[in-house]
């Protein structure tokens, strides 16, 4: 095994050094610094990763029971639904596009302000 980490590092050369730093890769102590770096990496990802899965249950249990509801719908409340939101898509739109031009007109009144036009 020691053999193969120093392989190992003569192959990666200061990408492996840099990511062992400081420990002696020829005593076993230092062997086993590695390994317990490595499974104290595993378990820190094992961790994160199941930090992000709770944090979406909320989110896929709603999803869940919006699901369950919108499969439930009849064709006309489903239509009603879509064209509310397809007005409300609208506003976005239209509000979006008002606000561009009046961010455009106050960036002409300030270049007119500031050239002296004013």
């Amino acid at each position: 095994m020691l053999d193969g980490f120093k392989a190992l590092e003569s192959e990666a050369g200061d990408v492996f050094q840099n990511l062992f730093s400081g420990i002696d890769l020829n005593t076993p102590e230092g062997i086993a610094e590695v390994i317990q770096r490595i499974v104290g990496a595993v378990e820190t990802f094992i961790d994160l990763t199941q930090g992000i899965v709770e944090s979406w249950q909320p989110a896929v249990k709603i999803f869940g029971e919006v699901l369950k509801v919108f499969s439930e719908l009849d064709d006309e409340s489903a239509q009603l639904i879509g064209n509310i939101l397809g007005v409300a898509q609208q506003v976005v739109i239209l509000t979006t596009a008002v606000a561009a031009g009046a961010a455009v007109f106050g960036g002409i009144k300030t270049a007119v302000v500031a050239g002296g036009l004013l």
